[in-house]
């Protein structure tokens, strides 16, 4: 009987105890005692989530389906248009029925300016026939379709100063 009523006890207790842990990892907010370097960590990735600005870049005249949009954020004149390593993000999505969207997130405020490639056989390179003519579409922020040279970077450049700007960019193709 002692030995029953123990078990009794032994049972009661564990099941209290397993009632207690999944009311603390199911409790949200996390419990105020939890351990100082979690509470730290958390603290930084809701800073790191909050903080800076949104650029969305969204197509227009993209020709087909095929390969991948590639988009070269410039922070600046310095590397633009063509030296990918003076880039401050670079983002390459695929091309769904003629369509995609890039999301730069976490900017800082300033200007900006786009580079855009629509890379139909993905080498990450824009190809040119014998002439020297692009095989693949490109485009650039703010910069009208049809424009036939390398644009300045004040051409292309746009003021990031709000939490979320929205670029719309006209693809251009020679052939």
């Amino acid at each position: 009987m002692y030995i029953k009523a123990a078990k009794t006890k032994l049972w009661a207790s564990l099941a209290a105890i397993a009632l207690s842990f999944s009311t603390i990892c199911t409790a949200a907010p996390a419990c105020e005692d939890s351990a100082p370097v979690a509470k730290a960590f958390q603290a930084k990735n809701k800073r790191r989530q909050n903080s800076g600005g949104l650029i969305e870049v969204v197509f227009r005249g993209l020709r087909n389906s095929v390969g991948r949009i590639s988009c070269y954020l410039f922070h600046g004149k310095d590397g633009f248009p063509e030296n990918k390593e003076k880039t401050v993000a670079v983002q390459s999505v695929p091309i769904i029925d003629k369509q995609a969207k890039v999301v730069f997130s976490n900017l800082p405020p300033g200007e900006y300016a786009i580079a855009i490639l629509h890379d139909e056989n993905e080498n990450k390179a824009m190809d040119y026939n014998f002439i020297g003519i692009p095989k693949e579409g490109w485009a650039f922020s703010n910069l009208p379709s049809g424009v036939f040279r390398k644009p300045k970077f004040e051409e292309c450049a746009f003021k990031l100063d709000c939490r979320k700007k929205t670029v719309v960019v006209d693809m251009t193709y020679m052939n």
